[in-house]
């Protein structure tokens, strides 16, 4: 039963995103992209009810969480009634056979702990379940010695998610938690493919998302949420032609991605840069940028007024540009995942095949985000250990960018 209602508290998230299925863009696409998008709007929306309330000093409770959830999916409901819809999109047998037979292996992979990350046993599980049992973001848990191996400066909206997940379980459930990567990284194949409205890149694109995040390994870490709100902001920058949808959706994706890990942060930098070289268009890299910024900005200053030291004051450390060379080769071997570089010649060569110019904002990102990870690991004199350990899952990022390249260039792209 805690099962059932841990996996239960996953699947309901789309309930509270269902707001934004009336807006233009999202309108037009089949049923499974729009499910996707909304449980992504979900997650945010669930964070910021637990936020809130830890804010407001009340204490979570199935009463005090499920009735403002209950209000945002009752409107949610009320707003997305009645419209026109698309009908699903139909794949083809063999590509319906080749979706089914990774999503097995999705789910094995996940259920028998072979995806596990550690991080879920011991930093996003553990903090999830001493705020759930506080009843909300404590300053007394985040300032325990025994917190600090937990990263106690760290984003929280993974932790507040697995909480949520408690919220309707009363305990924490390890297994609904793995069972979660699978519908998040489901949810980026179904937005992508529903955009594109091309089979043949969808299941590379599954493809490659379960094998590596497999070989990270990510399962249950904040990697499949982050690379989730990534690739819907990316899509949404990408492909969305009404400024509403464009700007509402991609705003909500940045300030999940920047709540979600410390990369996010960098993400939603290479983006904003990306818009304003790509598309020459600093007010849109504002408007979309803003709320991340303003998520970020609360959290670091209380992290910083409440002596919670950590992450972000890392790109203070001295550089040593000598180990760049280092840095490079050892980042390449975390990248090859065991295949020798697969999961990335795959994808540039779907975007050779298309128009190059129309993948250029996810190819700039992609860059990008590729730099700031070499930034980074540039801040120690020998980062070998550190990019072993980190570096496979680290460059999830940039390689889910290409993707988001190839279904813009691929030449079966579908009009929105």
């Amino acid at each position: 039963m805690t099962f059932a209602l841990a996996f239960a508290a996953f699947l309901l998230l789309p309930l509270f995103g269902l707001f934004v299925w009336r807006l233009e863009d999202v309108r037009k696409l089949d049923l499974a992209g729009r499910i996707a998008i909304a449980g992504a709007v979900g997650i945010v929306a669930v964070g910021l009810v637990l936020g809130l309330l830890s804010v407001a000093r009340i204490d979570w409770s199935r009463t005090s969480v499920f009735l403002p959830l209950a209000a945002i999916a009752v409107a949610g409901v009320r707003t997305a009634r009645g419209g026109t819809y698309p009908s699903p999109l139909k794949p083809k047998t063999i590509f319906l056979v080749l979706f089914a037979a990774i999503g097995v292996l999705l789910v094995y992979g996940l259920v028998t702990a072979r995806m596990s990350s550690g991080d879920i046993h011991f930093f996003w599980g553990p903090k999830a379940i001493r705020f759930y049992r506080e009843g909300g973001v404590s300053l007394a848990v985040l300032h325990e010695p025994s917190h600090a191996y937990m990263n106690r400066d760290y984003p929280v909206l993974l932790p507040l998610l697995y909480s949520w997940m408690q919220t309707m379980a009363h305990q924490m459930s390890f297994e609904a938690g793995m069972l979660a990567t699978a519908l998040f990284l489901l949810a980026i194949v179904a937005i992508v493919r529903s955009i594109s409205g091309d089979d043949a890149t969808a299941v590379v694109l599954a493809a490659a998302l379960t094998y590596t995040v497999a070989k990270a390994p990510a399962g249950g870490a904040g990697e499949a949420p982050l690379l989730l709100f990534e690739i819907l902001a990316l899509c949404a920058l990408t492909f969305f032609q009404d400024a509403r949808t464009r700007g509402i959706i991609a705003s909500i994706a940045l300030a999940g991605a920047a709540s979600t890990k410390l990369e996010g942060a960098t993400f939603v930098v290479a983006v904003a840069i990306a818009v304003v070289l790509v598309q020459r268009n600093v007010k849109r890299a504002i408007q979309v940028c803003l709320p991340a910024a303003i998520t970020l900005g609360g959290w670091v200053a209380f992290v910083k007024l409440n002596g919670l030291s950590g992450g972000y004051g890392g790109a203070t450390m001295p550089i040593f540009l000598d180990v760049i060379p280092l840095a490079l080769r050892q980042m390449a071997k975390a990248g090859s995942y065991g295949v020798y570089w697969l999961p990335w010649l795959a994808a540039i060569a779907l975007i050779v095949l298309g128009d190059v110019r129309r993948a250029a904002l996810p190819l700039l990102v992609a860059v990008l985000t590729t730099g700031a990870a070499l930034f980074f690991y540039i801040h120690v004199p020998d980062p070998t250990v550190w990019i072993a350990g980190s570096g496979p899952r680290v460059l999830l990022t940039p390689l889910a960018c290409l993707y988001v390249a190839a279904a813009a260039a691929w030449p079966g792209l579908r009009d929105n």
